[in-house]
């Protein structure tokens, strides 16, 4: 986990129950599918967060993105075979999404976040020490990012870790089949000749 020896975790017992999160996480995910599925509109009501976009940056090494948006956001048949989406993005239904938000909801995501876009450069820092990650989402109606760096409260810590576990949970779990523009060279995907 970030920033955290593992001298840490066997004596912090918050820590372990967060090891249980990305079962409940897809468990809630199964029901609330269910109830989507029933065809009870009501069932969802209360959950609606208009078009999302979910994005996660470690500012680490490979500087990789990672971005979940939902189907109100984007229309997934249309992005995937474009061609020209980014291979870090995947699409999940509406409902799915609902959930990962509730769960940055009930973590303080918006308490903790700060308002607009976080910085894209090659290694931010905030506080006088270096940004590890970041979570930017956006919604209908709300903006804002949060990091992960030294220095930080321990609430703030441990919620980002919670909506990282999270996150993480549900974009393993969504399938995404990206098109590919043709390569140039025929032999793109074959394997080369083995040594004589």
């Amino acid at each position: 986990m970030f920033g955290q020896s593992e001298g840490d975790c066997a004596a912090d017992e918050p820590v372990q129950a967060m090891r249980h999160i990305p079962r409940l996480l897809l468990a809630s995910l199964a029901l609330t599918a269910s109830c989507a599925s029933s065809g009870d509109p009501a069932a969802l009501e209360d959950s609606n967060y208009g078009p999302v976009q979910i994005r996660f940056h470690d500012y680490r090494g490979t500087q990789q993105t990672l971005t979940i948006r939902n189907e109100t956001s984007i229309d997934r048949v249309e992005y995937y075979s474009s061609g020209q989406g980014d291979l870090g993005t995947k699409v999940a239904s509406d409902e799915i999404v609902n959930v990962l938000m509730e769960t940055f909801e009930a973590e303080d995501f918006w308490e903790y976040a700060r308002p607009g876009k976080p910085p894209m450069i090659v290694r931010p820092s905030e506080g006088g020490y270096e940004l590890m990650a970041h979570f930017y989402v956006k919604t209908g109606e709300r903006e804002g990012w949060s990091t992960i760096r030294k220095g930080l409260g321990e609430g703030e810590t441990d919620a980002f870790r919670t909506c990282t576990n999270a996150f993480v949970a549900v974009y393993n779990e969504i399938a995404a089949f990206q098109l590919l523009d043709e390569p140039v060279d025929d032999g793109f995907f074959q394997q080369p000749p083995a040594p004589r």
